[in-house]
């Protein structure tokens, strides 16, 4: 077939990529995960980011980034609706980074660290490399209220864990709720590790590799290693489902990683209890105890909202 021919027989043309996922393979293996969902109006058909009001309402889907820093690759498939005789709508994605131990939708704008291009195709492709933690992809058409049907397709290097978030909260609890453990939460905090000043290890001048381990209720979350310095910066969030939010504190507990046994640096504790949007504390580190001041103080950044939809 001439150039000729082709240009009068085809309008478009698509060079396609195979991902590789054999298990028996001496090329690098990337790890897929396909989910099947659909956008249906009003509830999940939100349109793109640049309808505020909305766009958080669309589909939803959390996947993690295990490794220290991963290649992926983001693929949405619109389903064919030729049946129907609809035209394709114009899509795309926008991916989110999220607090470390998520579970639920989010309900107000993260931060955005990807987005994919929106055309009228039936399928849209993002290649991002992302450091390890937590991620919502937002599957929208480009206009709100569209119905439709579509694939998404999450290609890591290792297991992603990625599903499809349907919940906006936690759900209530079966048993009796007069039982300490069946309470329904009342409200839900959020607070961001943002970065330390000032810390100290016993032996003066040495080497600090510093990370936070944020603790309410009995749920800990653990931040990434801050290489070497006495000013880290984490930018690390957490999401709790607070019970008891007078009486159940949040403890942050400051640390020094090395090859044998962590060195406790300082902890502080903030009730958070009530309601407040993106508040800045600086708190002084202490001792175990809270007896004693030592060296170095970190910044947080909390969120608190009786609404438990509505962070």
């Amino acid at each position: 077939m001439t150039l000729t021919d082709f240009c009068k027989n085809f309008m478009s043309l698509a060079v396609c990529h195979t991902v590789n996922t054999s298990l028996l393979s001496l090329s690098k293996r990337w790890r897929e995960a396909l989910i099947h969902s659909e956008w249906v109006a009003p509830g999940r058909a939100g349109g793109c980011i640049n309808n505020k009001a909305t766009f958080i309402n669309n589909p939803q889907f959390m996947f993690d980034v295990t490794d220290e820093e991963s290649e992926v690759l983001m693929q949405l498939v619109q389903k064919s609706m030729r049946q129907q005789g609809e035209e394709r709508m114009t899509i795309g994605f926008t991916v989110l980074k999220v607090e470390a131990n998520r579970l639920y939708r989010v309900h107000s704008m993260p931060t955005v660290v990807g987005s994919s291009t929106f055309r009228n195709s039936r399928s849209m492709l993002l290649r991002r490399v992302l450091p390890r933690g937590r991620y919502i992809l937002v599957a929208c058409t480009f206009e709100p209220g569209r119905n439709g049907e579509f694939v998404l397709r999450i290609y890591t290097s290792s297991a992603s864990s990625a599903k499809e978030l349907t919940m906006d909260k936690p759900p209530q609890s079966k048993c009796c709720t007069c039982l300490p453990m069946c309470r329904y939460p009342v409200c839900v905090t959020q607070i961001k590790v943002v970065k330390a000043a000032g810390l100290e290890r016993k032996n003066k001048g040495a080497e600090i590799n510093a990370y936070c381990v944020i603790t309410c209720e009995g749920e800990k979350v653990r931040t990434p290693v801050a290489p070497k310095g006495s000013s880290p910066e984490w930018n690390s969030s957490a999401v709790f489902y607070r019970k008891r939010p007078v009486q159940k504190t949040i403890t942050i507990d400051v640390y020094n990683s090395s090859m044998g046994f962590d060195e406790f640096l300082g902890r502080q504790v903030y009730i958070a209890a009530q309601d407040c949007r993106d508040q800045p504390v600086d708190l002084p580190l202490k001792t175990k105890d809270l007896n004693t001041v030592v060296p170095g103080q970190i910044l947080v950044i909390v969120t608190t909202d009786h609404n438990l939809a509505g962070i």
